[in-house]
């Protein structure tokens, strides 16, 4: 016989199995059908076809509709791109625009019924149909990195009930009275005009019953008082609570919805984040999920959730990472579902990149749908609605947000509260910056999330991004190994995001963990599936950390026995104060630690307090490692590493040679007097060199110029340092830094100025947006690294980012024609073509050739490489204009008409920017029984002697290696 509490408990199973068929998860197996191919069966959510292919497709499947009471059948389809229309049976029964956000579809056929079984289709259009109009369109900037393809690429499922339907629940915290407010909204209630319905909210031990509701009313307010076992959801306590919203007339539950949510309040305040009124630095890893797609193994692994868990969530947090951006595209929502439980806060993004063509109603429809998938996650901290998107057509954008955000809690929103910096340092499109010196310069709080940028594969080889070969080039030169791009890499990544770190900026984002191989490639070495991380992971612990240090150094060389300071920067990011120590410590090449020091530092509550630390190098030339290292007990600690190099500048030469300065140039007399001092009259003198800076010689007389010159024909050779002007680049400058933040200092009108230095030869220099900090040996001569390794010409000490040359292309003309074929050939030309005819096409320091005049097809192309270049990469558009005029130059007439200029031959001694095509070092020679002229562009002064340097962490001070290239100038000049 049954007991009572056994029919109780039936009843109980009874009522679990009705409403748990309410909701038909319909992820599984498909047949799609895409163009003219057959029929084959895919896994959805997942990739049905080609990634890199705009293809129109059709899915479908026989769904058996579960038994019960329900009338109402709503179909959702939570990622369906593009423009999904619906079949039932064959018949069209709703269709909608969109389908990178969420939407329902109330069906209705009159098949739909309890226990019968429908063929369901889903025709999904191409993106090459899809209107401009459209919010959910792809921008052309992203087609070529991103999966274009049409998919179903978040779950499908049917929502049954009866009568009545919950069609939204929004919550939002309100954190002035710590309270929760949902806001319901109802719909479809059938010929129930005059009844009255019940919505009933149930959590934890609680139930509310609201009545009466009438079947006019749709949206129905829930106010309640947070539960005091319901914490304020944050990364270190993301606890949530489920919410079951049922409405009901006369007891029968009509719907049912559940919510596993918790409250939070995140707003900006005096530039800075604050998490429940707490400081929150958020600090990211970034995901682009829509790209990482089109990878290949992407494909394989973008829906696996047990591997993003692993690999990129717990792997962040174990680092001390609390934010994930997911950049151009909001991912499958299980992914935000992962978010919410282990706890990483969000940055959420729509797919706008380099434009925004959509029309207001679009907007408003779709961003309503995301935004409202946005509230239900905890997580979700930052609404990205564009990235890289300025101008008028922003106005639309604008105009839509205004129109659906008063229906939201506050947000918090990228550019009205926020301001986004993309400066990709060191890497694809700019030189090393570092030109800001804290966050309270900007005008609002900055999330600083795209920066590292140097895309590396599995195997630590270039991806395919269009400007890698030439990045790589700029910064390591033509013979780089995978050492040295996986150096860089790392560097460019953890160096950056420790100078965020210290500027105490609200938020920072190294990019990118995930993306595509054309844009981003990844984090991971070897297979992906494996997890196998680069160094880049561990080496971010120092940025990442709760409670960290970062040690600020940027100089690299450093003389035997040198003393040296700098700031060492202690990181607090908790609620009490706490004791740190430190472990600074040198490392030879083999490992060994030559010393180390304990600095101990008590910091506050969300503390930043920084120690000036002082050490001496090593008696003996070499290269070193120095790291910081917190002390805190645990096996894996937050280490600041920098590489730094010992050099004893040395005279490798044997002859004598007699070196003059010029009056006034009190460093180069200072340098004279230690490394060339004046030989003896008993000595045999080999040869003669002036060196002089270049400002020195353009202030003398014309006498004294005329005097110079005609030594240079009886056989003195000059060396002009520190040549032309000395700009460093719109971004050094304090006017330029309200400039565009996504993009390099813009350089409008280029400054030009002209000098005549000796015998004819005269140099152009023109501002370039940027200055250099690596530099190259010519492939042809290394004759100013001797003594120096090839890498000694990356980052000299002081300035910003360790520039090496000026914001200035230096253009030589009073050329004879073999050094003006030299300088050609060193710009791209083939040189042996010349005699036949060869036109040469500029644009932009872009260069074409062709063996004809006015030839269309090389115009076109040049100008379609620029375009492109500038209309994928913001950070051109400041420097590089792509609708300038073509400059064309017969190079057989002008070598031809060179005539008798003195300069017979110019050789190239070291090379850098991109496609290094930037000459700062040249000699230029004047014929048989004549001196030498050599120019160099780079910036000596202050480094050539302990007198001239200042301690400040940024300014210029004596650098060995760049004394030693000044030796080995004098030494080249006068040998050869």
């Amino acid at each position: 016989m049954i007991s009572r509490i056994q029919i109780f408990f039936l009843f109980l199973l009874s009522i679990s199995n009705l409403y748990a068929q309410q909701t038909l998860d319909l992820s599984g197996n498909w047949q799609v059908k895409i163009e003219e191919e057959n029929p084959k069966t895919v896994s959805v959510p997942g990739l049905a076809g080609n990634p890199s292919k705009m293809e129109k497709m059709v899915y479908s499947r026989k769904v058996v509709l579960p038994e019960g009471n329900w009338n109402l059948a709503t179909l959702i389809l939570n990622g369906a791109r593009f423009d999904p229309t619906i079949f039932i049976n064959g018949q069209r029964i709703a269709e909608q625009e969109g389908g990178m956000a969420p939407l329902q579809f109330i069906i209705s056929h009159p098949d739909l019924k309890p226990g019968k079984t429908v063929n369901l289709e889903i025709h999904l259009k191409a993106l090459s149909e899809i209107k401009v109009s459209n919010a959910s369109r792809i921008p052309e900037a992203d087609r070529w990195r991103s999966n274009v393809s049409s998919c179903l690429w978040d779950k499908v499922e049917m929502l049954f009930s009866t009568s009545a339907r919950i069609s939204l629940i929004q919550p939002r915290y309100i954190p002035e009275n710590d309270t929760i407010q949902f806001l319901v909204h109802l719909d479809g209630l059938l010929n129930v005009s005059k009844s009255q319905f019940q919505l009933e909210l149930q959590y934890g031990k609680n139930r509310i019953i609201l009545i009466p509701i009438i079947a006019s009313q749709n949206n129905i307010q829930i106010k309640i008082k947070r539960p005091a076992s319901l914490p304020l959801w944050t990364p270190d306590s993301p606890d949530r609570m489920n919410f079951t919203f049922l409405v009901k007339k006369k007891n029968q539950i009509l719907d049912q919805q559940n919510l596993i949510w918790a409250p939070k309040d995140f707003r900006v305040k005096d530039k800075k984040f604050l998490l429940n009124n707490r400081h929150f630095q958020a600090r990211a890893v970034t995901v682009v999920w829509h790209r990482w797609v089109r990878d290949a193994e992407g494909q394989q692994l973008a829906w696996d959730t047990t591997w993003f868990k692993n690999n990129i969530i717990l792997r962040s947090k174990s680092l001390g990472a609390n934010t994930l951006r997911f950049h151009l595209g909001t991912p499958p929502e299980v992914f935000l579902e992962l978010c919410d439980r282990y706890g990483m806060a969000v940055q959420l993004e729509w797919l706008f990149f380099h434009g925004m063509k959509a029309n207001q109603q679009s907007l408003e429809n779709q961003w309503r749908s995301w935004l409202d998938l946005a509230m239900k996650h905890p997580s979700v901290i930052l609404i990205h609605p564009w990235n890289e998107t300025e101008g008028k057509e922003l106005e639309t954008a604008w105009f839509a947000l205004n129109k659906i955000l008063p229906d939201y809690p506050p947000l918090v929103l990228a550019e009205r509260n926020v301001l986004h910096l993309h400066k990709y340092w060191w890497s694809m499109f700019e030189n090393l910056g570092l030109y800001y010196d804290g966050y309270q310069q900007f005008p609002k709080a900055v999330m600083a999330d795209e920066f590292g940028g140097n895309y590396l594969d599995g195997k630590n080889k270039p991806g395919g991004y269009k400007t890698l070969k030439e990045s790589f080039l700029r910064f390591l030169g033509p013979n780089a190994t995978e050492q040295d791009r996986a150096e860089i890499h790392l560097l460019s990544n953890t160096r950056i995001a420790e100078y965020w770190r210290r500027l105490e900026v609200a938020g920072f984002s190294p990019f990118c963990a995930l993306g595509s191989w054309e844009d981003g490639n990844h984090w991971f070495l070897d297979s992906l599936k494996t997890g196998k991380p680069k160094p880049v992971w561990e080496g971010l612990r120092a940025a990442f950390s709760p409670q960290t240090i970062s040690l600020e150094i940027w100089d690299r060389n450093f003389m035997p026995t040198q003393e040296f300071s700098c700031p060492l920067h202690f990181f607090n990011d908790a609620p009490d104060p706490l004791k740190m120590k430190a472990l600074l410590c040198l490392f030879d090449s083999t490992g060994k630690r030559i010393w180390a020091d304990t600095v101990r530092q008590k910091v506050g509550a969300f503390g930043h307090e920084t120690f000036p630390v002082e050490f001496m190098m090593p008696d003996r030339v070499g290269r070193f490692t120095l790291k910081a290292i917190l002390v805190n007990g645990k096996d894996k600690v937050p280490e600041s590493v920098w590489s730094i190099r010992i050099l004893n500048p040395t005279r490798f030469g044997k002859d004598l040679i007699k070196v003059s300065t010029l009056e006034g140039d009190k460093e180069l007399i200072q340098f004279k007097e230690e490394y060339f001092p004046e030989p003896s009259q008993n000595e045999k003198k080999n040869k003669e060199v002036l060196i002089c800076k270049s400002s020195t010689y353009q202030s003398l007389s014309i006498q004294k110029k005329d005097s110079i010159e005609n030594r240079i024909r009886k056989g003195m050779n000059v060396v002009f340092t520190d040549a032309g002007p000395q700009w460093l680049g719109a971004g050094y400058e304090d006017e330029s830094l309200e400039n565009a933040f996504q993009a390099q200092p813009v350089v409008k009108v280029p400054k030009q100025v002209n000098q005549i230095f000796t015998l004819g030869v005269k140099i152009n220099f023109t501002q370039t947006a940027e200055p250099e900090s690596h530099i190259h040996p010519n492939s042809e001569n290394s004759s100013l690294w001797k003594g120096l390794q090839h890498d000694y010409g990356w980052l000299w000490n002081g300035y910003r980012g360790g520039l090496i040359t000026p914001s200035a292309n230096m253009d030589i003309s009073g050329l004879g024609g073999t050094a003006l074929k030299a300088l050609w050939q060193k710009r791209g030309a083939d040189t042996s073509q010349i005699k036949n005819g060869l036109v040469a096409y500029e644009l932009q320091g872009f260069y074409a050739f062709s063996n004809k005049r006015n030839d269309s097809e090389t115009r076109k192309k040049l100008k379609e490489k620029v375009a492109f270049l500038v209309a994928d990469a913001p950070a051109l558009q400041a420097s590089v204009n792509p609708n300038a005029p073509i400059l064309e130059s017969d190079l057989k007439i002008q070598i031809a008409s060179a005539g008798k200029a003195e300069g017979t031959e110019i050789l190239v001694l070291s090379v850098c920017g991109k496609n290094l095509v930037r000459t700062p070092v040249v000699q230029i020679g004047f014929g048989l029984g004549k001196g030498k002229m050599m120019v160099s562009q780079l910036l000596m002064e202050g480094r050539l002697a302990p007198s001239f340097q200042d301690q400040n962490v940024y300014a210029v001070r004596k650098d060995p290696v760049a004394i030693q290239m000044l030796i080995n100038m004098v030494e080249s000049i006068a040998k050869h």
